[in-house]
């Protein structure tokens, strides 16, 4: 008995003494084991990024300007043998952090993101939100889009992009469509290109 409790702590110390974490916050995290394989919370911290901008202003010379942005400034979720998986939050802002994304990692090689896009009032009211399910090699993408008018319905399949009202009618088709382009489309119901189409599309039926 004493021979296998030996046995067991010695083990435990060399799976200890094999693996190695960060600290974030008086918790491990961040951890590498002894083979090299990411485990457990997993914290990633983003540095601003800086862009260049440049305006001639009428002359010459014109100017040159930095601007300083953290679209993500954080990162968190669980790894298994080097595997996400579970629930991962996508963080942004500076001082204050809001929720950006969330993506679910599913045993059958699934991805379901979530987004959320805030109104730049005070009141930081919630404008629009829309998720996508990836399959597990992205050729085929579905989702929904919280739209102020109506509930789309979004997919992506066989190089073909489709946005649908909760009805089924068709808002439009793009052929030779693929994720690069989803995504543009996505970003222009986001800013609000096509509210005005979905408007009169719907207050047609």
């Amino acid at each position: 008995m004493t021979r296998i409790l030996t046995i067991l702590l010695l083990a435990f110390s060399l799976a200890c003494l094999g693996q190695s974490c960060d600290t974030y916050d008086g918790v491990a995290v961040n951890c590498i084991d002894s083979v090299g394989l990411k485990q457990g919370l997993w914290i990633y911290k983003k540095n601003r990024l800086t862009s260049s901008s440049y305006a001639d202003l009428g002359s010459d010379a014109g100017c040159r300007y930095n601007a300083h942005y953290s679209p993500i400034a954080e990162i968190r979720g669980y790894f298994k043998d080097d595997m996400r998986i579970g629930q991962w939050e996508y963080l942004y802002g500076g001082h204050t952090l809001s929720l950006d994304r969330v993506e679910n990692y599913y045993n059958n090689g699934d991805i379901k993101a979530e987004y959320w896009d805030y109104a730049t009032t005070k009141s930081g009211r919630l404008v629009d939100h829309y998720y996508l399910t990836f399959n597990n090699d992205s050729s085929k993408i579905r989702g929904k889009f919280y739209h102020e008018f109506d509930s789309l319905t979004l997919s992506l399949e066989h190089d073909v992009c489709e946005i649908d009202f909760s009805n089924n009618d068709s808002l439009m088709t793009f052929r030779n469509c693929d994720l690069d382009k989803f995504e543009y489309e996505i970003l222009r119901l986001l800013i609000g290109v096509y509210d005005r189409d979905i408007k009169i599309k719907k207050d047609a039926r």
